[in-house]
């Protein structure tokens, strides 16, 4: 449940001594409390209420169709995956629960985080594997809007961290193929994994210096084959891409086999506002043959 902001007088007030016990036995059966419990706190309540001197004079109710029309703002947004137009119709301290879960989310940022996560979970994979997100169907209209969508995916509004993202890969590859060592890390995390076949490097550091060693070495004059996947975001601050990547040994200008080929994956983590590589793992990619 989510309380929009606004309050209205009719909700304090009760037409009839009926209608009042009535309501009072429904607050007690959803509390799981009794009658007598719910008159004391409404007793404090209103004892409270006149110690700091408000009266319901104060209280202004909305226009006539401001509730809906709010409401149907929060429905739009949320129909539409649109988490920062959620965002913007809550306040500061919002607090949500969701029945059965035993959770709760506080303040709108963790609300905007579940409801990503929510969005993630019901969206669908399109032909290259990269998420998409539809309109829900709430009427005949909806459906129509529901089938252009599937036909052209919506915009999950992430275009500019998928931009910063692809640029790190590209200076990346772009440093691999100048050999060189240090700008290659420079958009790693100081505690940023590498795992290939047999190995692990456990650090920004490590990976530099084996890098610089590969690039005196055998990797000398080499350069990447690299084709992106898929890029999906794990909340606000953390993203996963998969690629296909192969190594080009010098004088080699695309892949002589399948067999040299790797799916890799990596972890993005987003610190003060910059897209950093805090984790990288490949496999080689299995032919058929085997």
């Amino acid at each position: 449940m989510i309380l929009l902001p606004w309050v209205s007088r009719e909700r304090f007030r009760s037409t009839t001594p009926r209608a009042s016990r009535r309501k009072r036995a429904e607050t007690a059966e959803i509390l799981d409390t009794t009658v007598v419990s719910v008159n004391c706190s409404l007793q404090r309540a209103r004892t409270r209420l006149r110690e700091i001197r408000v009266g319901l004079e104060r209280v202004s109710g909305p226009s006539a169709g401001e509730p809906r029309a709010w409401g149907e703002r929060y429905m739009t947004a949320f129909a539409h995956a649109d988490i920062e137009g959620l965002e913007r119709l809550l306040t500061e301290d919002v607090i949500m629960e969701m029945p059965p879960m035993l959770n709760w989310f506080s303040g709108r940022s963790n609300y905007g985080l579940f409801m990503e996560w929510v969005c993630f979970l019901f969206s669908e994979r399109d032909e290259f594997g990269r998420r998409r997100r539809y309109v829900f169907p709430r009427s005949p209209e909806h459906s129509r809007r529901t089938d252009q969508t599937r036909e052209t995916p919506m915009t999950n509004n992430r275009g500019a961290d998928e931009a910063a993202i692809q640029a790190v890969l590209a200076d990346s590859y772009k440093a691999w193929e100048a050999g060189d060592a240090d700008a290659m890390v420079a958009n790693y995390t100081a505690d940023a994994t590498a795992i290939m076949t047999g190995s692990l490097r456990d650090s920004r550091e490590v990976i530099r210096q084996n890098m610089a060693l590969a690039f005196e070495g055998p990797l000398a004059g080499s350069s990447t084959y690299n084709k992106q996947l898929s890029i999906r975001f794990v909340g606000k601050d953390a993203a996963i891409v998969i690629s296909e990547s192969a190594i080009l040994f010098a004088g080699e200008t695309e892949v002589p086999a399948d067999e040299r080929k790797v799916n890799a994956t990596w972890v993005f983590e987003k610190r003060d506002g910059q897209w950093l590589i805090a984790a990288y793992h490949n496999s080689p990619v299995l032919t058929p043959a085997q």
